[in-house]
């Protein structure tokens, strides 16, 4: 089942099947004539005008169930809409987005009671409504992060957090999006586990990177005087796949800005940012050239510890490969010197592994 077995009421009560849509790139938006956000017709009419003749389609469901903004009857809101905005594009029923039958719709309900509900229970209804309406469930899980996200604007401005950061933050969820369909050919994201970080409020992005705060997983670390113990606080890094190099520019730039965001979190002490990734693994030296930009990021950190993957445990390598292994090393891509280095190191033998590093700001 896909989106366009499903039939819908056309304002006059007709059915009309989405099939007739087949080919069209289609974004359905969810409407209401007395919403603070109705002047954004006017942006959906702009681009309607100038992506229709490109095969974009949008399609209009009104519904009264938030507030009850959308009061009047199908009729009185397309003359409304018309008449206000000059909107050209179909518009269909009024349709209840709560309920008994607005299960997704619940799940954005209950986001909106309180961010740090119980997410693994979000991700096992987003199944549901997978199984039950033929979207696959990546697609299911980015959709509700997606609708998730206006609410987290929200909370950052109540919690005097610029817009820019938001915006920065919510840049995650496009990357994880244009990787999806890069290794599974699918709109979506398939790490959705990875997100109630964002949502809680607990991790940001800031420049080229991400951080959140974390306790010290190992035991023990000490250097020119400076000592962590299992359990003390650290900034914790992660490498958003954005696109953009890993220039030691923008690195830094990165910290430079974690670094103020969480100075209150040290009271002036210097600041140890951790991080563990593959890019810091110990062989990454022997595979890649001395100036390159993923090495200049490794030479930061003091690499304390190597986790290494069960030999032959490929899973992770589509962070590198943009595709998963699919039991033959050679399907593996040599379009760049790590790709070719890294594929022969694994043909040779070689363990996949990730580093943990520390430094101190």
């Amino acid at each position: 089942m896909n989106i366009y077995d499903f039939t819908v009421k056309a304002q006059d009560g007709s059915d009309i099947s989405l099939s007739d849509y087949k080919g069209k790139v289609l974004l359905i938006v969810n409407t209401a004539t007395g919403c603070g956000f109705t002047p954004q017709y006017d942006e959906l009419q702009d681009l309607y005008d100038e992506f229709k003749d490109k095969g974009l389609e949008i399609l209009d469901f009104p519904c009264n169930q938030f507030g009850e903004q959308a009061p009047g009857d199908d009729e009185q809101i397309h003359s409304f809409c018309t008449g206000r905005f000059g909107i050209t594009f179909p518009q269909f029923a009024k349709i209840d987005v709560l309920g008994e039958n607005a299960d997704f719709w619940e799940l954005l309900a209950i986001y909106d009671r309180d961010r740090f509900c119980d997410y693994k229970a979000l991700l096992d209804k987003c199944r549901e409504i997978a199984k039950s309406t033929g979207i696959h469930t990546y697609t299911v899980e980015f959709l509700m992060f997606m609708c998730f996200s206006r609410k987290l604007r929200e909370i950052y401005l109540e919690n005097g957090y610029p817009e820019s950061l938001w915006r920065q933050s919510m840049l995650d969820l496009k990357c994880k999006m244009m990787v999806c369909k890069a290794v599974k050919n699918i709109w979506g994201m398939f790490v959705a586990w990875w997100y109630d970080g964002f949502f809680r409020l607990e991790r940001f992005g800031m420049g080229r990177m991400e951080f959140e705060l974390l306790e010290f997983p190992l035991d023990y670390y000490e250097k020119d005087g400076k000592v962590l113990r299992k359990g003390d606080t650290v900034i914790n890094c992660h490498i958003a796949k954005t696109g953009e190099p890993l220039s030691p520019e923008l690195v830094e730039d990165a910290y430079r800005q974690a670094a103020e965001f969480y100075k209150d979190t040290f009271a002036g002490n210097p600041i140890p940012f951790f991080c563990e990734s593959w890019l810091i693994y110990s062989r990454m030296d022997d595979l890649l050239p001395a100036k390159s930009n993923i090495r200049t990021f490794k030479e930061r950190f003091d690499v304390i510890h190597d986790h290494l993957y069960d030999k032959g445990d490929y899973s992770e390598m589509w962070r590198l490969f943009d595709m998963d292994y699919t039991g033959n090393l050679d399907d593996f891509p040599g379009d760049s010197t790590l790709r070719r280095n890294y594929k022969k190191f694994l043909k040779e033998g070689g363990q996949v592994g990730e580093g943990y590093g520390i430094f101190f700001w």
